[in-house]
C-alpha cells in the first residue's frame, strides 16, 4: 500500500570533486587496478561486520575484496548480468539483481558460493535489505525494452530471507523512472518503512510498520501524520499529556469528529502538536479540549483562537461528568462501553470497538458507578457493555467482555468486534501515552488495537493474530522500542505471518 509520495526531486548533476577530494579518489584507483580490478565495476555493497566488499561486473560475476588486505579474494559467478547489490549484515548473504534475467542470485558471503536462485517478476533493478525484519526489496521494471517516456508501472517484490521466497502480494507502483532502470530502493530499518526513487519518490508502506516518534508528543505527531497524511482533518481533539482520565473516552469521539488526538502540555502548545494542528486543520474548524482549565489551561484555548480556530472545551466536575460531556457532543448514544477510570488499559481497548458500534465510552469508579454515569445510563437506555474486571462488576446487568489480565482483555474485545479485521495495531500496556492517539487512529480506519507487554506479545494477542492473519494488509506499531521491543514486533510479524 503506497503511504505517501513526496515531489520529485531532482538534481543538477554531481558536482565536480575539490582537490584534495581529486587527490584521494586517484589514489584508490591506481591502488585498485594493481590489484587486478575487475571490469566495469558499477554496483558495489559492503558487509562491515565480514570485511567484505563485492561488486558486480560486466561479465556475470561479482568480485569479492577484502577491505583489510585490500585484495580480491573471491570470484562469484552469477546469472549473465548482475545489476545491483545488496547485503545483509547479520547472515553475511549478499543479494544480486539480475536485470536482463528476472532473478535475484542470493551469495553466501562464507563460502562464496551461490545458495539459490529466485525468479522476481520482469527486470529487476535494485535490492534493499531489511535485516531485523529479515525480508529483502527488490525494484523491478517492465521488460518492454526500449520505451520513450516513463515506463507506466513497475513492481516490487518482497523475499523472505529466512525460506528464500517470495511473498505475496508483488507491490505495483507507479512511474518507474523515464528509462525504465533509474529505480533506487532503500528501508528503513527503525520504521521498516521502503522508499523508492523513480521518477518521484515515494514511500512504500510494508504490512507491517512503526509508527514512533522521539517521545510522546512526537509519537501522536506520526500517528496524526499515518492518518491525514494526504487529506485535512475536520477537528483536532487535544488531551492533555502527562495524565489520562480525561483523554480515556478520546477515541471514539476523535473517529466521530474526523480529528486526530495529539498531547499538549504547559501553559502553550509544544511545537509538534501546534505544527501538526496547523498541518492538518484549515483555519475555521475546530480544536477539542478535553478536560477542564486544571487539565488544559485556558492560556492553550486563547493560543488556539489566536491561531484561528474554534475551541470548544469539554468537561465536567470530574472524570467521570467530563465524559458523559463527551458522549453528550457525540449526539448521547445508546450505545455505551464502560471502562474503569482507575486505570487506562481497559479503555484503551475499548475505544476502537465503541467507535465501531457508534458508541461512547463512559467510566467507572473503579468496581463502583458513580452518579453521572448512572445517570446517563438511565436516560439512554440501549446496550450496555462492561470492558474488564472492574467495569462488569460495577454495572452486572452490561454485557461483560473480559480477560484474565489486560491484555487478553484487549484480545476479547478484538475478537468480538473485529473478527475480520484489515488494519490492526499494537501498543504498549505498561503506559497510556501511545495507545491514547493510536486508539484514536484505530477507531477511525476501523481495526483493533492490541496490548502487549513491551519485551514480548502475549499469548492471547497471538493467537488474536494468527486467526485473523488472512485479512490484514496494514499492522501498525505505535511507540518507540522501549514501549514496544524489537522483539515484540517481530513476534507481532510472526503472528500475521509476515
Amino acid at each position: 500500500s503506497m503511504a505517501g509520495t513526496t515531489a520529485p526531486i531532482r538534481s543538477s548533476g554531481p558536482k565536480p570533486p575539490t582537490k584534495s577530494s581529486r587527490k584521494r579518489t586517484v589514489k584508490g584507483l591506481r591502488s585498485q587496478a594493481t590489484r587486478s580490478a575487475p571490469p566495469e565495476p558499477f554496483s558495489v555493497a559492503i558487509d562491515p561486520s565480514g570485511h567484505r566488499l563485492y561488486s558486480t561486473t560486466t561479465t556475470g560475476t561479482v568480485a569479492v575484496w577484502d577491505t583489510t588486505t585490500y585484495m580480491q579474494v573471491a570470484t562469484v559467478r552469477v546469472a549473465g548480468s548482475p545489476t545491483a547489490l545488496a547485503v545483509d549484515p547479520a547472515t553475511h548473504s549478499v543479494y544480486v539483481s539480475d536485470l536482463n534475467h528476472a532473478v535475484v542470485s542470493i551469495i553466501n558471503g562464507t563460502t562464496d558460493k551461490v545458495t539459490a536462485t529466485i525468479p522476481v517478476g520482469d527486470a529487476p533493478t535494485a535490492v534493499a535489505v531489511d535485516s531485523s525484519a529479515g525480508l529483502v526489496y527488490v525494484s523491478n521494471v517492465p521488460n518492454v525494452g526500449v520505451v520513450s517516456g516513463p515506463v507506466p508501472l513497475g513492481t516490487v517484490t518482497v523475499i523472505d530471507a529466512t525460506h528464500n521466497t517470495v511473498l505475496p502480494p508483488v507491490t505495483t507502483v507507479s512511474g518507474a523512472g523515464d528509462n525504465g532502470l533509474d529505480i533506487g530502493i532503500a528501508v528503513d530499518s527503525v520504521t521498516h518503512a521502503v522508499w523508492l526513487a523513480a521518477n518521484q519518490v515515494s514511500e512504500l508502506e510494508p504490512v507491517v510498520s512503526r509508527r514512533a516518534g522521539p517521545d510522546r508528543f512526537g509519537t501522536a505527531t506520526a500517528i496524526s501524520g499515518a492518518a491525514y497524511d494526504t487529506q485535512g482533518a475536520d477537528a483536532v481533539v487535544l488531551a492533555r499529556s502527562d495524565t489520562y482520565p480525561d483523554a480515556l473516552v478520546g477515541a471514539p469521539f476523535a473517529a466521530a469528529k474526523n480529528a486526530p488526538l495529539l498531547y499538549t502540555s504547559g501553559a502553550s502548545l509544544p511545537l509538534e502538536a501546534s505544527a501538526e494542528i496547523t498541518r492538518v486543520l484549515a483555519p475555521g474548524k475546530t480544536v477539542y479540549l478535553l478536560g477542564g482549565a486544571s487539565a488544559i489551561p485556558a492560556s492553550i484555548a486563547t493560543q488556539l483562537t489566536g491561531m484561528g480556530f474554534v475551541v470548544s472545551r469539554l468537561s465536567g466536575s470530574d472524570r467521570y461528568a467530563t465524559a458523559v460531556a463527551v458522549a453528550d457532543a457525540m449526539g448521547d448514544p445508546s450505545v455505551v462501553f464502560l471502562a474503569t477510570a482507575a486505570n487506562y488499559a481497559d479503555a484503551l481497548a475499548a475505544g476502537p470497538a465503541a467507535a465501531h458500534a457508534q458508541g461512547a465510552i463512559l467510566l467507572t469508579n473503579g468496581t463502583a458507578l458513580p452518579p453521572a454515569t448512572s445517570a446517563y445510563l438511565a436516560a439512554h437506555p440501549g446496550t450496555t457493555y462492561a470492558v474488564g474486571g472492574p467495569a462488569a462488576t460495577a454495572d452486572p446487568s452490561a454485557s461483560a467482555i473480559s480477560g484474565t489480565d489486560r491484555y487478553a482483555t484487549a484480545a476479547v474485545v478484538a475478537r468480538q468486534f473485529f473478527a475480520t479485521p484489515t488494519t490492526v495495531g499494537l501498543a504498549s500496556g505498561t503506559t497510556f501515552a501511545d495507545a491514547l492517539p493510536a486508539a484514536a487512529y484505530l477507531a477511525r480506519v476501523g481495526g483493533p488495537l492490541l496490548l502487549t507487554d513491551p519485551n514480548a506479545l502475549p499469548s492471547t494477542a497471538s493467537a488474536y493474530l494468527v486467526a485473523a492473519q488472512s485479512g490484514v494488509t496494514k499492522a501498525l506499531v505505535f511507540g518507540g522500542a522501549s514501549a514496544v521491543s524489537t522483539a515484540a514486533q517481530t513476534e507481532f510479524s510472526t503472528a500475521l505471518g509476515r
